[in-house]
């Protein structure tokens, strides 16, 4: 996403020092062409190809804009979020490692996952709970893959339930 952002015909002429414009000629296409990346490869593959182009061409990003939907839902992303506030999000702590702080742990700890996230991957979820003194470990797969985990109160409900009322948080 970062260099997508940055790769941005604008972003890479002000070197990132595009207030001065007006929205609409912020380095909106590097945003547009991030967003594009990450709905690609942030839901299952299966869904994606199930959804039909139709569909899909929505988040589809070109840089000379072609096509009468295409990238509609992009554009409007481009209008909601700034380039370098993403960026900023995106390093932030990107060196700092959890995994040695997570046996001091003393909460009860409940991780959920989606079992088919290609960016989060289960498998290392499960192993951090295990590091996790009492923690427990739940996940689901989805077709919505990373943006699965907003399904949980729907998919794992009773055991979210059974968690809390176990350690006294009914």
């Amino acid at each position: 996403m970062s260099a997508a952002m940055k790769s941005d015909p604008v972003w890479r002429e002000t070197k990132g020092n595009y207030y001065h414009l007006p929205k609409s000629k912020h380095p909106n296409q590097g945003m547009m062409f991030g967003w594009s990346i990450l709905m690609h490869n942030g839901l299952d593959f299966d869904f994606r190809i199930d959804q039909g182009w139709e569909e899909v061409r929505k988040e589809v990003f070109s840089w000379d804009g072609r096509g009468d939907d295409g990238g509609l839902l992009l554009r409007e992303k481009a209008r909601s979020y700034d380039v370098n506030d993403l960026l900023i999000r995106n390093s932030a702590l990107g060196s700092f490692d959890i995994d040695e702080h997570l046996p001091a742990l003393n909460t009860p700890a409940l991780i959920l996952h989606v079992k088919n996230d290609l960016w989060l991957r289960a498998r290392l979820a499960e192993q951090s709970s295990k590091r996790i003194p009492g923690a427990r470990f739940a996940s689901f797969p989805s077709p919505l893959a990373h943006y699965g985990v907003f399904q949980v109160p729907h998919v794992l409900g009773d055991e979210v339930l059974d968690f809390f009322r176990k350690i006294g948080l009914e």
